[in-house]
């Protein structure tokens, strides 16, 4: 049984803990949209939803690989509902092309490097000046 207590993963730990430089964040009551782009299996968006409940609105994820998504559906609890939207796409191009501007509290870039380039991770255009 996947338990969603904690992370067990030291990165995504490091990755959720700019959420405490943030302690006002959600606390006027309106539930928190969450972005998070390079689901994965979709094991951090499985532990917010867990942790964080009510306080979620929804989280949008966005993943390039379909076998990633239904790894995630078939073993980690990654399920489409109303608090989780996932999207099999390509995560820059989803962002640049977003209608959602200003529609997200939380946006979590967990992009690993690109397969021509192990150089930097995440790719260099997740950091160009347009995409942030």
């Amino acid at each position: 049984m996947l338990n969603l207590d904690f992370l067990t993963n030291e990165y995504q730990q490091m990755i959720l803990a700019g959420l405490f430089l943030a302690p006002s964040l959600g606390k006027d009551g309106k539930p928190l949209n969450i972005l998070h782009l390079g689901t994965g299996a979709g094991i951090m968006t499985s532990f917010l939803v867990s942790q964080l409940g009510d306080r979620v609105g929804k989280i949008t994820t966005v993943d390039l690989s379909q076998d990633m998504l239904t790894l995630g559906e078939k073993y980690f609890g990654l399920q489409n509902s109303d608090k989780v939207e996932s999207i099999c796409g390509d995560a820059h191009k989803f962002v640049m092309d977003c209608k959602l501007k200003g529609h997200f509290d939380i946006i979590i870039n967990d992009i690993n490097c690109e397969s021509e380039d192990h150089s930097i991770s995440p790719p260099w255009s997740f950091l160009s000046e347009d995409f942030l």
